[in-house]
């Protein structure tokens, strides 16, 4: 009986069972990390209530995902997930090709730093569907085989997004047809942003020691707000 107790806990273990509700859906996962400057806001919390930004908040949530990535199963009888990483503001790069080394999709998704611009997903889509692989058909003319562009192949691909929402493209950017989307949202929104979007400088045309600097500021916040700006020269308050 205790020999019949043990192998059911050895099968069990083996078949990698995970809690209801915490299933994840296929074998490859793209996790998409929002790394633009509204990222920076301090309004996510770490374990101990401290401010932390946005930014790392998606990272330790997007490492707890890979995580929690099912292995391969004895023997190899079973694959494992493998998961791909992006960075993406207003242009997207991949961090990480697909693999099943929790390690290096940790180190990919630590190395992901803010940048001071916008965002726009579209580029990170095109990138997410261009590293699906191709279906692969027969041309009836020339009985050679071409692959079809838009016809993936493969098991369907989960696309993991961490992101604020502050994505004005969202609506144009489309997944692949079989592709499942996942949205972890980081941020309150009541958090309203400011940023400075643009900045020049221009000397005065009669007198050339007089210098003027122009700053452009947007408010992401459909409420009005008032704020102060000051330009320092070396350290020395200057207005």
């Amino acid at each position: 009986f205790l020999q019949l107790l043990v192998l059911a806990g050895i099968l069990a273990a083996l078949g990698q069972p995970q809690i209801k509700g915490q299933t994840i859906t296929g074998r490859k996962h793209v996790v998409m990390i929002d790394r633009s400057a509204s990222m920076l806001s301090l309004d996510e919390q770490d374990g101990r209530g401290q401010p932390m930004d946005r930014l790392a908040q998606a990272r330790a949530q997007a490492i707890a995902f890979i995580e929690s990535l099912r292995e391969a199963g004895f023997m190899a009888s079973e694959e494992g997930d493998e998961a791909m990483v992006i960075a993406f503001d207003t242009v997207a790069e991949v961090r990480q090709q697909f693999t099943s080394d929790k390690a290096a999709l940790r180190r990919a998704i630590e190395s992901i730093t803010a940048i001071e611009g916008p965002t726009r997903i579209e580029e990170a889509m095109r990138l997410a569907k261009a590293h699906k692989p191709r279906r692969i058909l027969e041309d009836r003319t020339t009985g050679q085989a071409v692959a079809v562009e838009g016809l993936y192949s493969g098991e369907p691909v989960t696309l993991h997004i961490f992101s604020d929402g502050r994505l004005p493209d969202a609506g144009i950017s489309k997944p692949a047809p079989d592709d499942r989307v996942e949205f972890r949202r980081l941020g309150g929104t009541a958090s309203g942003n400011a940023a400075i979007t643009g900045i020049r400088s221009e000397r005065n045309y009669e007198d050339p020691s007089k210098l003027a600097v122009f700053v452009a500021i947007a408010n992401a916040d459909p409420q009005a707000r008032t704020l102060d700006v000051e330009l320092t020269i070396d350290g020395a308050v200057a207005g």
